[in-house]
């Protein structure tokens, strides 16, 4: 009789184990499926520790990461049973430096477990006792065969024994997450490679087009008073110095010279722009520090052309940016909308500024002669255009704008009408 009932036992011990052991490879195969795919790779992660706590019945599953040049671990992953307050705090870090056990028993013994956390070494119970923590195990994540963090699962309620087939089991599953955010870390490693072969692309299409409209921008501007250089140089008579000729050639000569010699500088500006912006460093700009010295250099002409200038930088106080760059975007606005003013009215311009995406806009007002887009939309930012030829000036303000504007990575739009005025719009990168 004795006999039979040890048999019964033993008989039902074992389909225990193969139930648990079927439970456990059902468990397995959902998160291998889980991560068939690195898309919502997060959701993913999460997903897989709800379904081994909700088995497991443990307080808490949770994914830690070696950081620090793996001198510490960080928390990034974390599940916590229904019971568990979600404002309980949990350990979010563990510094190797104060507690060494916990990297020397993932690294040589493969793992911490116990069912008593006070039976584990003290610099390791110091760590777990604050989180009334009474069982764990933690098993170590791979990252191309070097460990790389941690799978650890607490227990608050009871001292969980684990189980050799436990073990076993939770082993599996990390070298499936392992797996996992190995593939994970290289779809993003690709993912960061394409999108730099892609700026790269987009930075050579941008620089060869900046080269075509350079060369066009040279070889337009220089034509017209080369070939005049050339034709007053062609009517001066070197033998016969005594004419008249010689001397209306020799003073529009100097002219011709002068004005090739501005159209050189603008198109040095130019390239200074375009080469010294490698070596240039960005800072915290702040605008109404900088205003002030912009009116100090401007106050000749605001003082004369009676300008009421509103100032409202309330929503950004600052633009992480090239400070010189900035000021020299602001000058040039502030510049035309006290030029460009309307003969009938005192300027009112307007400056102010707010956020937009991952952008910081500046905005120049003025209600002056305004710009008829209809007709100039596509010159306005050109290198040497006018479209008001009754006071002073040689057109290149906008086209160093945008210039600069693009070179920091952001552009510049503008609504204007004739006699009503302009607003400019400069989109700063954050």
């Amino acid at each position: 009789m004795n006999v039979e009932i040890t048999e019964v036992i033993e008989h039902t011990k074992t389909a225990d184990r193969l139930r648990k052991y079927a439970i456990q490879q059902e468990i397995l195969l959902q998160i291998s499926i889980l991560f068939n795919s690195v898309e919502d790779f997060g959701k993913r992660v999460q997903e897989a520790l709800h379904i081994v706590g909700n088995y497991t019945e443990v307080s808490r599953v949770y994914i830690f990461e070696d950081v620090e040049e793996r001198k510490a671990s960080e928390l990034i992953f974390e599940w916590r049973n229904d019971y568990i307050p979600l404002n309980t705090n949990s350990l979010t870090r563990i510094s190797y430096q104060t507690t060494p056990s916990w990297k020397k028993f993932l690294h040589q013994r493969g793992c911490i477990i116990s069912a008593d956390v006070q039976t584990l070494p003290e610099d390791i119970r110091q760590l777990m006792m604050p989180q009334k923590v009474k069982s764990m195990l933690a098993v170590p994540l791979f990252l191309k065969g070097e460990i790389t963090g941690f799978i650890g699962f607490d227990d608050c309620e009871v001292h969980k024994i684990w189980e050799n087939t436990d073990l076993e089991f939770i082993t599996t599953m990390s070298n499936i997450i392992s797996h996992a955010f190995e593939t994970h870390h290289a779809a993003q490693t690709l993912k960061a490679m394409l999108e730099n072969q892609s700026k790269i692309n987009e930075e050579l299409v941008r620089q060869n087009n900046d080269l075509q409209q350079f060369t066009y921008i040279v070889s337009h501007n220089l034509r017209a008073p080369i070939a005049n250089l050339l034709g007053l140089v062609s009517l001066y008579r070197p033998n016969e110095p005594q004419l008249e000729i010689n001397k209306i050639a020799m003073s529009n000569i100097k002219v011709v010279s002068q004005q090739l010699d501005s159209i050189v500088r603008d198109l040095n500006e130019i390239v200074e722009i375009k080469e010294h912006l490698i070596g240039e460093t960005k800072e915290n700009v702040y605008l109404e520090e900088e205003l002030g010295e912009l009116f100090n250099l401007l106050e000749r002409q605001i003082y004369f052309a009676e300008a009421q200038i509103e100032v409202d930088f309330s929503k950004v106080s600052h633009i992480f940016t090239i400070r010189k760059y900035l000021i020299s975007i602001l000058l040039h606005l502030l510049s035309n909308a006290l030029k460009y003013k309307h003969p009938e009215r005192h300027p009112i311009i307007r400056l102010s500024n707010e956020l937009t995406d991952n952008f910081v806009c500046l905005q120049v007002s003025d209600n002056g002669l305004g710009i008829d887009l209809k007709k100039n939309a596509t010159k306005i930012f050109g290198f040497h255009k006018r479209f008001h030829s009754h006071v002073e000036g040689k057109g290149i303000g906008l086209y160093l704008v945008k210039l600069q504007i693009e070179a920091l990575g952001g552009w510049v739009e503008v609504q204007s009408q004739p006699d009503k005025g302009s607003v400019f719009k400069v989109y700063f990168p954050r």
